[in-house]
């Protein structure tokens, strides 16, 4: 069974129109996959109730990890790692975060592989592999390996079990997973972001919008924007309307 993955609410996030667009664009690339969406408490904004209204999706019950082995998990990404990553190997399938947009089809040769990843770079220095955007199969042996590490975690800090020790993992285990550069998460943050360049995006399947650097660029956007704006994240967005 092919399915794609989100995660949302989990925060206090509003679950908005670019949210909406991640998931509906997930679905109408890829119309015989599966969308389950894991809730810690289910989104009541006017945004979901469209999603809800006019996408196939199947929402999931997800725990909220405020707390983990005794230490408080105060970022809500951790709190998503927490769930992304278990819900891989259990289930396997393609894993979105909720700051995305999908420009492409997931390749069918991609499939044969354990896990698919993205590479997060800057010009010549590799930051590591970003869970953002994966495909793992069901029973992964690289999530089992990762969620080992992921009972160790502790609360603090910020990529470095989600982004820099996959990059390890890889180094230590070569051919158990399979980086990709460009396709599985476009622009990198430290290039110019597809909410001020022009034209579409090619040769991509998943652009990932790096909410953590554009969250008020993100929550001022209505579907006015999207309809009147020559930006390339509103020439792809304005076809999942």
């Amino acid at each position: 069974m092919k399915i794609i993955h989100f995660v949302t609410g989990l925060g206090d996030d509003e679950f908005g129109i670019c949210e909406r667009i991640a998931i509906r664009s997930a679905k109408e690339f890829h119309p015989e996959w599966k969308v389950w969406v894991w809730c810690g408490k289910e989104p009541d904004s006017d945004q979901w109730m469209t999603l809800r209204d006019t996408t196939d999706i199947e929402v999931k019950k997800a725990k909220n990890h405020r707390t983990w082995h005794g230490n408080k998990i105060p970022q809500y990404a951790h709190r998503a790692d927490l769930v992304r990553h278990p819900v891989l190997y259990e289930h396997g399938g393609l894993y979105m975060d909720t700051d995305t947009i999908t420009v492409g089809r997931f390749p069918d040769s991609w499939l044969t592989h354990d896990t698919v990843i993205g590479r997060e770079f800057c010009k010549d220095h590799t930051v590591g592999l970003c869970n953002a955007v994966m495909y793992s199969k069901k029973g992964s042996t690289f999530q089992k390996l990762w969620l080992k590490e992921w009972r160790k975690f502790d609360g603090t800090g910020w990529n470095e079990l989600s982004v820099q020790l996959p990059w390890k993992m890889h180094q230590e285990n070569p051919g158990l997973c399979f980086p990709v550069d460009w396709k599985m998460l476009g622009p990198i943050h430290c290039e110019p972001s597809p909410f001020i360049t022009l034209g579409p995006i090619k040769d991509c399947i998943v652009v990932h919008l790096w909410r953590t650097y554009w969250r008020k660029t993100m929550e001022y956007i209505t579907e006015d924007y999207i309809l009147n704006c020559n930006t390339t994240y509103c020439y792809h967005a304005r076809q999942h309307l």
